[in-house]
């Protein structure tokens, strides 16, 4: 019985420094002010998600000779920590893909557009005050 007791002990003692130590949170501290390079590094999300968007896109074109609108024939989840993706057009030779996320706390949205030049461009910049 003790051995029991000190094996849970354990158990909850490596858990607790498990989620310590490798635990992320999708939002900083509120006593810290955020800086230019943190909402850099946050539109890097909407940049990585929309290159991923290109490369399956143009894999899709390559396999099926068009282009397409569903995520899940590209095995891509349109969803991030601060972006949503949304396709906007799909043609033969053509496609736009928006993601946009409020990466802080004004009513202004981040948007960010990709075509098949496969040139992430920001619309919107929502760190410009």
């Amino acid at each position: 019985m003790k051995k029991m007791i000190i094996l849970i002990v354990l158990l909850l003692a490596g858990y607790m420094i498990y989620n310590y130590l490798f635990s992320t949170g999708n939002s900083a501290p509120s006593n810290t002010e955020l800086t230019s390079q943190d909402y850099a590094a946050r539109q890097l999300e909407a940049q990585d998600m929309l290159m991923l968007v290109y490369q399956r896109e143009e894999s899709y074109h390559n396999r099926y000779g068009s282009y397409t609108y569903k995520f899940d024939s590209l095995d891509v989840v349109p969803h991030g920590t601060y972006y949503k993706l949304r396709v906007l057009d799909v043609r033969i030779g053509h496609f736009e893909v928006k993601a946009e996320g409020n990466i802080d706390k004004d009513p202004t949205i981040d948007v960010w557009l990709i075509t098949e030049d496969g040139k992430p461009q920001n619309l919107v910049n929502d760190t410009e005050k």
